[in-house]
Formats: C-alpha cells, sequence, structure tokens
C-alpha cells in the first residue's frame, strides 16, 4: 500500500530530528499549514505549492527521489505515472528526472518522454489532454535555485510543436520571491499562444531575475483539448539588450481616448 502524503512527510520530519515549527520555518511554511498536512490534510493545490513543497524538501534534506516522492503524493507530479499511448501505439511515456506533473488539473494530461518524435536529433517531451474538455491546464515543468541567475537576465526556450490546440498552450517562466508575494516576474506566452496545429519553431520567455528572488519555475502548458511538444530546451543568461517577453503595466493599452462620445 502506498504512503500517504502526511505518513511520508512524518518520516523525513521524525528523521531530520526536528520540531514541526523548526522545519516549518526554515521552509518559510506557516506553522499551522505544516500540522494540518502532518494531521492528514491534503495541500490544497495553488500555483505555489510546487514551490512550497521543494523549499520544504530542502529544509528536510530530502534527496531528488525523495522530494518527487513528496511531490507526487501531494498530487504535483506523477513520477511512476506512465499511462500507454490510446491510439494503438506500445510505447510507454515516461517522465523525464527532474520534471514534475503539476497545472490546476494535472491528471486530465498525459505528459512524458515522446519514443516516437524528434526534433532533428533532440529528444522531444509531449503533454496531451485526456479529453475534448479538461476543466483546467496541465503542465510539465521543473523549478530551480535563482542563485546562479539573480541580477541577471534570463530566456527560457524550446523548439515546440502543436497538434489540434484548440485553446492554447505556450512556455512559461515564473520568479518566485519571498512566501506570500506576488511573483517577482511571470510570462505564459497567453498574449502570442499557441493554436492549431504548427510544425517545429524555436518560441522563448525571457525575464529579470532580481535579487531578492528564491526560485525559478519553468516549463511547458496546455489548456483544454489537443498535445505540445517541446525538445531542445534551454536556460540561459543573456545580454541587456535581449528583451525581455514579460508584457509592461501599459503594454495592452491604447496609446490614447478612444470613442468617447459613442460614435462607434
Amino acid at each position: 500500500m502506498k504512503s500517504t502524503f502526511a505518513q511520508i512527510l512524518e518520516r523525513h520530519i521524525r528523521r531530520a530530528g526536528l520540531s514541526v515549527t523548526r522545519v516549518a520555518s526554515q521552509a518559510q511554511l506557516p506553522k499551522q499549514t505544516l500540522f494540518n498536512w502532518c494531521d492528514g490534510r491534503m495541500p490544497r493545490w495553488h500555483a505555489g505549492l510546487p514551490t512550497e513543497l521543494a523549499r520544504l524538501a530542502r529544509a528536510l534534506g530530502l534527496s531528488t527521489e525523495e522530494s518527487e516522492e513528496l511531490l507526487q503524493a501531494a498530487g504535483c507530479v506523477c513520477a511512476v505515472d506512465t499511462p500507454r499511448f490510446e491510439d494503438g501505439e506500445s510505447d510507454v511515456w515516461k517522465l523525464p528526472r527532474g520534471w514534475i506533473r503539476a497545472g490546476s488539473e494535472p491528471a486530465a494530461y498525459d505528459m512524458g518522454v515522446d519514443p516516437q518524435v524528434r526534433c532533428e536529433q533532440a529528444v522531444a517531451a509531449t503533454l496531451r489532454s485526456r479529453s475534448p474538455s479538461t476543466g483546467g491546464f496541465g503542465t510539465l515543468m521543473q523549478m530551480c535555485s535563482p542563485a546562479d541567475y539573480r541580477d541577471k537576465r534570463v530566456r527560457f526556450s524550446a523548439q515546440t510543436r502543436t497538434e489540434d490546440v484548440a485553446d492554447w498552450a505556450g512556455l512559461w517562466m515564473r520568479i518566485d520571491g519571498e512566501r506570500g508575494e506576488a511573483p517577482l516576474g511571470f510570462d505564459n506566452m497567453q498574449s502570442r499562444p499557441l493554436v492549431g496545429t504548427t510544425d517545429w519553431a524555436r518560441h522563448a520567455v525571457v525575464l529579470d531575475v532580481p535579487r531578492e528572488s528564491t526560485a525559478l519555475a519553468f516549463g511547458v502548458l496546455l489548456c483544454s483539448s489537443g498535445r505540445v511538444w517541446i525538445a531542445d530546451v534551454q536556460l540561459e543568461v543573456v545580454t541587456p539588450d535581449v528583451p525581455v517577453t514579460e508584457p509592461g503595466p501599459c503594454a495592452t493599452l491604447p496609446k490614447g481616448p478612444t470613442n468617447l462620445d459613442f460614435a462607434e
């Protein structure tokens, strides 16, 4: 029988020899939240949950495998979930090491390495909806420390390909700050979405990483039906002359007043 999230968490806290209060402080989590998790309440999904669990894993000194087990138990990743193709192909999708399954409806999507598709010689990962109406989005993502990127401009890019994307898909990157604060930077290509069926092309998200950043999160997302592939993924520091892709506060506003007399 698989261990529950609370059982896994209690086991690691006991091994670390720390109090729940001390772990909560080191992981920058509310003490009551950690007590609730230890008492058997499942973490409620929200966009920052993978970040919180990553901090918790670091505070407990977990290995990569142990971190993935914790994320999986919380519903943020299905590292051992290897659904088979539904269209008759016999290959199994495997979640690539270091990547996690997340989103508002992660169970509504198949994710993993596609052994049938390559971008030239590059291995491709794919994300596909399991039904025409998923009720939310899924993302194949990962997180890393911002230590090597603070005070720099960073570009997350990949070759992408889509098939029958009805709503939208896109690359995304988020710069996290302290707990409870709004992201310090975010772009998910919603203003320039990938839709329909498209051939391989490189797309990118470029953001500045402030000194107070606590984590970088990035990946590919799919909302509703369709399928998207990514390959040749890169996360790199770029020079200041490369423009950021995050829209500014006035990016979508008109240059001046429009139709003040209601004539149109």
